[in-house]
């Protein structure tokens, strides 16, 4: 009978540029397009051949921590940003047992916090060429690689949103996403297989405006918010930002209605806030 060939990891080390940050989850996609050949006298294709460049996607899902080496800052979001307007890579490596290094420019930033949770935050990066993979593991077990961290968790009593608007509420999630749509510049001549390596010069991932910066409120008596702190970072939208749907509902046996606000921009500020001592919440009405 063959032998599980699943790996268990005992443990990794993942890194954006450098900087270990406290990740939770990374994943990797690769796209190939490939294509048949049709000609006529023959009903299967005449040969399949790759197109155009491949696409590597990396996703990662991390904790909001306080501050330190470690954390995510407002600078991050920016610099990342304008990376992506002048088509500037980051890299991605997960290191131990067997993992891959990539790089690409960032796609999306989504940020996360809701009643009972940590803070969270997903980001994807997205660049031309194959992400390059490690080799195939020998043994069931990998080796333990260090990767200690000493952090403090974003929790919610540092989060607010609207708390800066006059008609601020009771939020009990606040949810922001900033899409930074992509394209792919490429030449004739350049070569389009093979890793990111080989590709990079003849094929650059770059951003393209406008962006979409989206702040969603939920709560018993949520109302619009332009700006929300998430611990020590906040987003503000600018005055441009309009209120694209709102909901509002109702049930017997509830304390009270839900109500649910959507904002949305072109442009977003990120900042430092202060999360030593909080954030200027409104009192519970």
């Amino acid at each position: 009978m063959p032998t599980p060939a699943r790996v268990l990891y005992a443990s990794q080390t993942a890194t954006i540029d450098g900087t270990a940050y406290p990740i939770q989850s990374v994943s990797l996609d690769i796209t190939n397009p490939i294509d048949d050949v049709l000609v006529f006298g023959q009903l299967g294709s005449a040969a399949r051949t790759q197109k155009e460049v491949s696409k590597s996607k990396i996703s990662i899902k991390t904790i909001m921590v306080t501050g330190g080496a470690n954390a995510l800052s407002a600078s991050n979001f920016t610099t990342w940003t304008g990376n992506a307007l002048a088509g500037t890579y980051s890299t991605i490596v997960l290191d131990g047992g067997y993992g891959f290094s990539g790089s690409g420019i960032l796609s999306n930033v989504s940020i996360d916090a809701a009643m009972n949770s940590f803070v969270t935050c997903d980001l994807t990066f997205e660049g031309a060429g194959q992400a390059t993979i490690g080799a195939a593991p020998t043994s069931i077990i990998s080796n333990a690689t260090a990767n200690t961290l000493a952090v403090v968790p974003v929790t919610t009593n540092y989060v607010a949103a609207g708390y800066n608007s006059t008609n601020a509420a009771c939020v009990n999630s606040a949810k922001f996403s900033l899409d930074i749509p992509n394209e792919m510049i490429s030449c004739l001549g350049a070569e389009i297989v093979g890793s990111q390596n080989t590709v990079i010069g003849g094929n650059k991932m770059v951003a393209k405006p406008p962006f979409k910066a989206t702040v969603t409120v939920e709560g018993t008596a949520a109302s619009q918010a332009d700006t929300v702190d998430f611990g020590p970072i906040y987003v503000k939208l600018s005055s441009n930002a309009k209120v694209i749907s709102q909901s509002y509902n109702q049930a017997v046996g509830n304390a009270g209605a839900t109500y649910n606000f959507v904002m949305e921009d072109v442009n977003v500020t990120f900042g430092t806030s202060t999360v030593t001592s909080g954030p200027n919440i409104n009192t519970i009405p």
